[in-house]
């Protein structure tokens, strides 16, 4: 039922952003790096990491947190609003 559920989620809630800036996972982290460019679905955010953004790769499917600031959503103006950062609510998306 779980897996059933996680993966109607996964199905319907995941919005497509773009990498605007690379980041460098720490070491042992829950981070995951990501290159300028590159294409990623966005899971939530959290309240407990208002700055943060658990995203998951499209080529490969690695999943982890970056900065929201490292984010852009390609229906956004980037004359509006440069990234997503200040467009995210906690919860999940």
């Amino acid at each position: 039922m779980f897996l059933n559920t996680l993966t109607y989620f996964f199905q319907i809630s995941k919005d497509v952003i773009r990498v605007v800036k690379s980041h460098t996972a720490g070491p042992n982290s829950d981070e995951l790096s990501v290159n300028c460019g590159e294409r990623l679905h966005l899971v939530e955010t959290e309240e407990k990491r208002p700055m943060w953004s658990l995203v998951q790769r499209i080529s490969d499917d690695a999943q982890g947190w970056v900065p929201s600031a490292c984010l852009r959503s390609p229906s956004v103006s980037s004359i509006s609003s440069p990234n997503i950062s200040s467009s995210l609510k906690p919860g999940i998306v």
